[in-house]
C-alpha cells in the first residue's frame, strides 16, 4: 500500500456499528519459544452484553516507532443494555513497531515496549561430547538464550556466558581448575545461531574435565543431561492466553523400546472445569533419535494389528510439529484405515 492509497483509505466513512472502546488493562505476554513470540492481551469492560471486541492493527506505509492496535467493539444489531468484562489476545508477529506498540481505547493510549526492557540476544545450539577414540556419544544438551531453556541443566548461567562473549564459544575465558592426567580425549562440538547469525564450535581435549574448564565450567557441564535414549519431552503451554498445554512425551521402556503419551491440560468454560489428561498413544516403539527429527514406530499388521508411527520433525521456526499415523484393517466395515492425525504443532523441546 503507497501513500495515496492509504490516504484514500482513510477517508472512507467508519462503519457505524463499530467503535474504539476503553480497555483496562493491556500486557504483552512472551510465549516459551524460539525465536520468542509476542502475544497481546487486553482486557476490560464492554458497553453492551452483545458487543463483539477485536484488536485492530493499523495500516503503515513504513514500521513505526510504535505500532498502534486499536480496541475495538463491533455490534451485530440492536445493543444489549448491559455491561460485560472481555479479554482478548493478538499474536503481534507482523505488527511491531522499531520501539514496540501503542495500545489505542476511546480515552488512553499505552505504549508498550517490545521485547520489555533492553533487548537480549537470541542464541540457539546443539551442543554434544564425543570419545574422540571411538566416536561414541558420551552426552548431549540443547541450550536456547532469550529465553533461557533447553536439556542444558544450567542454562540461564551458560547463556550468560554466552552473551558476554557474542555467542563465541571460543572467546569464553577459561575457568581455573584441577584435573587428572587421564588421557581419555573428547571432541567437544556445537552448532547453532547467535542474534541470527551462524557459530560453529569444535575442539579435542586430553579428557573431559579439561575440556569442560577450557571452555568455561559450564556450558559443556553437562554430564547429567538427557542422552538420546532417555526420556524425550515436546511440549507447548498457550494457558496463558487462554490456550492449553499439548506434552508429548516418550519414554523409555525396560530394555530399547519407547512409550509415546500425550498429556493435555486446559479449562473447559462451556462446563466450568479444567481439563488435565494424559493417554498413551502407543507403547512399544522402536525410536530413531536425532536433533532435528525424532521417529517411532511399532508394526503389528503382519500378526492382525496396528501400525502406530509417531513423528516429531523441527520445523522453519525451530520448534517440532508432532503427527501420529495409525494404520489397520477394518474389519467390521471390511476396508483399510491409514490416517494421520496433528497431535501438536510449535512444540518446545524441554
Amino acid at each position: 500500500m503507497n501513500d495515496a492509497q492509504l490516504q484514500a483509505l482513510v477517508r472512507l466513512p467508519a462503519p457505524q456499528s463499530c467503535r474504539v472502546i476503553d480497555f483496562d488493562k493491556a500486557e504483552v505476554v512472551v510465549l516459551e519459544s524460539f525465536p520468542p513470540q509476542y502475544v497481546l492481551v487486553v482486557s476490560g469492560t464492554k458497553p453492551y452484553l452483545n458487543m463483539k471486541v477485536d484488536l485492530v492493527p493499523l495500516v503503515y506505509i513504513q514500521q513505526p516507532d510504535y505500532w498502534g492496535i486499536e480496541v475495538v467493539g463491533c455490534l451485530p444489531g440492536i445493543g444489549l443494555p448491559a455491561t460485560a468484562p472481555y479479554a482478548i489476545s493478538l499474536p503481534l508477529a507482523g505488527h511491531i513497531g522499531t520501539v514496540g506498540i501503542e495500545v489505542i481505547g476511546a480515552s488512553k493510549h499505552q505504549q508498550i515496549q517490545i521485547p520489555p526492557g533492553q533487548a537480549a540476544c537470541q542464541g540457539s545450539f546443539s551442543l554434544s561430547i564425543t570419545s574422540k577414540a571411538t566416536g561414541e556419544l558420551l552426552a548431549r544438551a540443547s541450550l536456547t538464550c532469550n529465553p533461557a531453556g533447553g536439556s542444558h541443566p544450567h542454562p540461564e548461567a551458560a547463556c550468560k556466558q554466552l552473551t558476554e562473549a557474542a555467542g563465541h564459544i571460543e572467546a569464553i575465558p577459561e575457568k581455573q581448575g584441577i584435573c587428572t592426567k587421564i588421557f581419555k580425549p573428547v571432541i567437544l562440538s556445537a552448532s547453532g545461531t547467535w542474534d541470527g547469525e551462524e557459530r560453529k564450535f569444535q575442539r579435542g581435549f586430553a579428557n573431559q574435565c579439561v575440556a569442560v574448564l577450557a571452555t568455561g565450567g559450564l556450558v559443556f557441564d553437562f554430564e547429567d543431561a538427557r542422552p538420546s535414549s532417555a526420556e524425550l519431552l515436546f511440549s507447548r503451554d498457550d494457558r496463558p492466553v487462554d490456550g492449553e498445554l499439548r506434552e508429548v512425551k516418550i519414554t523409555p521402556e525396560d530394555g530399547s523400546t519407547f512409550t509415546a503419551t500425550l498429556h493435555t491440560t486446559y479449562v473447559d468454560r462451556i462446563n466450568g472445569h479444567e481439563i488435565d489428561q494424559t493417554e498413551q498413544l502407543a507403547s512399544g516403539l522402536t525410536c530413531s533419535i536425532t536433533d532435528a527429527q525424532v521417529t517411532c514406530s511399532r508394526d503389528d499388521r503382519a500378526a492382525d494389528g496396528k501400525l502406530h508411527e509417531l513423528v516429531v520433525s523441527r520445523n522453519d521456526e525451530g520448534t517440532f510439529d508432532a503427527t501420529l499415523r495409525t494404520a489397520f484393517f477394518d474389519r467390521i466395515d471390511g476396508r483399510g484405515v491409514d490416517e494421520t492425525t496433528d497431535i501438536g504443532a510449535g512444540l518446545i523441546k524441554q
